[in-house]
Formats: structure tokens, C-alpha cells, sequence
């Protein structure tokens, strides 16, 4: 098989599966959000896991899938600025 066929093969979801199995970093950080350079990042500390295929570095979509949920959710507050704003108008209603 050539190697543009199974490149092709590997873009291509499993019939039981909604996602492919393995992407190139680029579509990988379309589709999670960090940039290429994370990406790499990742798979260079083993965080994520990944094949190569020629020169090509095909990422494996589940484990990045693991990755992502496993981090934990945001808990961002608002500024106090903001804090101060919505105090000031809950006050005056």
C-alpha cells in the first residue's frame, strides 16, 4: 500500500468511531486549541501519544482526547473591578 493510501486511511473515522484515529499535529490543534507547538510539546513529554509515518507525525486523536478531559475545568473570577461595578448596581436596584 502506498503511503498517501494509508495516510488517507488513517484520516478516515473507524466505522465505530466519530472521530479519526490519528491526525497531523495542524488538524490536532485546530480541533483541541493549543497551538502546534504544544502540541509538540505534549507529545515530547509523552502526555500525548503519537506515531510517525514517514516524515509525518500522526497523532493519536483518543489520547488527546484523554488529555483534554482529563485537565480540570477553569475557575476563572471576575476581576474586582468588575466585582466592585456589579456590587454598585445590585445596590442601587
Amino acid at each position: 500500500m502506498r503511503e498517501s493510501q494509508q495516510q488517507e486511511e488513517r484520516r478516515e473515522p473507524r466505522p465505530d468511531q466519530s472521530e479519526p484515529v490519528y491526525a497531523t499535529i495542524k488538524r490536532t490543534s485546530e480541533r483541541f486549541g493549543p497551538s502546534v507547538t504544544t502540541i509538540y510539546e505534549l507529545v515530547g513529554e509523552g502526555k500525548i501519544k503519537a506515531r510517525k509515518l514517514g516524515k509525518r507525525l500522526l497523532i493519536d486523536q483518543a489520547s488527546a482526547r484523554q488529555f483534554f478531559d482529563s485537565l480540570p475545568p477553569s475557575s476563572i473570577q471576575p476581576s474586582a473591578r468588575r466585582r466592585r461595578r456589579a456590587e454598585q448596581a445590585a445596590q442601587r436596584s
